[in-house]
């Protein structure tokens, strides 16, 4: 979501790149960006708007800190999970 009008956010269609920070395996913040196109936009409950995105491939390299973030099994054990969980 964003805190404006509609009017002000990119409109579907349009490609941008967004940029954001997640946590690594090893409790570090890294930066990741991303190519996005907008897919649909929308007025949010609170009066802003809620942009849906498509992400291409990330701009920035090494992948590895968005493998960690998406791979739960990390996650868990970084934040206090005693054990991975079994597939």
């Amino acid at each position: 979501s964003l805190p404006c009008e509609p009017g002000a956010a990119p409109a579907p269609g349009a490609v941008t790149t967004v940029s954001f920070r997640i946590p690594d395996a090893c409790g570090a913040w890294r930066s990741v960006s991303a190519l996005v196109h907008v897919a649909h936009r929308s007025v949010d409950a609170e009066g802003g708007t809620r942009l849906g995105l498509a992400f291409d491939d990330p701009t920035d390299a090494p992948l590895d800190p968005v493998v960690e973030f998406l791979t739960v099994d990390r996650r868990l054990l970084t934040l206090g999970g005693r054990e991975l969980l079994r597939r």
